[in-house]
């Protein structure tokens, strides 16, 4: 995704990129016919082998809800480090693949941590997202080294079959502060974005704006909701600021693009 970037003060931003690769998995039925795989539900999805085989039985305690289980597979969601719900399915061939339900923001994927004592930075925000944590948590489960397995896996859009590519924008802003970025969608390049949406974080008190009007604001005083999730159009060719208003506390912004590259 080529991008102009305009950074605030705390320069607090880490742009990550992912190619989506074609959906390849060799002698097993669990997305390539739609046979196991609710391949009509989902939309982005990152998925990997953990092993030739699983014993289900040893993965059922990681769900919090279990909607279809059988000798083969199940289905359920389970709940993230930020409290929300990630789907995912578990086969008994070895695949795992945690998904966003299509009616879901992509946005899901970013992965705040806010069980953590420790605010979050670019970085942390960076070093796992919400996808990769449940594949952590079952590679745990099974007693397989996640990071021997981390490399391996893949991102793929069934909503969207034909998007090539994803950037998320991760920008921080600290107590306070301000911070904004500018993306720049090049129609040069880009032939369609399929999806724009975004994740808000705030640890009291935030506010999101694009373009100069407010998208979202949170307020947190111990309870309620610490993220929103939404979705905002970006046309081609402009220069589109993305700006986060911190008070007292860290606050943030995960803007994840899904698209389309020219050949």
């Amino acid at each position: 995704m080529e991008n102009k970037r305009r950074i605030g003060k705390s320069r607090n931003i880490l742009v990550l990129a992912v190619a989506f690769l074609c959906l390849s998995m060799a002698g097993s039925a669990t997305a390539t016919d739609g046979t196991t795989f609710p391949v009509d539900e989902a939309g982005i999805a990152a998925y990997v082998k953990v092993n030739e085989s699983i014993d289900l039985e040893d993965v059922m305690d990681i769900y919090d809800y279990i909607e279809v289980v059988n000798e083969t597979y199940v289905i359920g969601k389970v709940r993230n480090a930020d409290g929300a719900l990630t789907h995912l399915y578990v086969g008994a061939d070895g695949w795992v693949i945690p998904y966003c339900h299509k009616t879901e923001h992509a946005s899901y994927i970013v992965r705040w941590n806010k069980s953590s004592p420790y605010d979050p930075t670019p970085e942390s925000v960076a070093e796992m997202n919400t996808f990769e944590e449940s594949i952590s948590r079952v590679c745990a489960y099974l007693g397989v080294d996640y990071e021997t397995i981390k490399p391996e896996i893949k991102y793929y859009d069934f909503e969207h079959p034909n998007a090539t590519n994803m950037t998320i924008a991760v920008d921080i802003a600290q107590g306070g502060t301000t911070d904004y970025f500018q993306l720049w969608i090049p129609s040069e390049s880009i032939a369609i974005v399929n999806e724009s949406s975004w994740s808000h974080y705030t640890g009291y008190k935030s506010f999101l704006y694009l373009d100069g009007s407010i998208i979202s604001d949170l307020y947190w005083y111990g309870s309620g909701e610490r993220i929103n999730y939404g979705d905002s159009s970006l046309s081609s060719d402009s220069a589109h600021e993305i700006k986060v208003v911190a008070d007292r506390r860290t606050s943030g912004v995960g803007w994840v693009l899904i698209y389309t590259k020219k050949p």
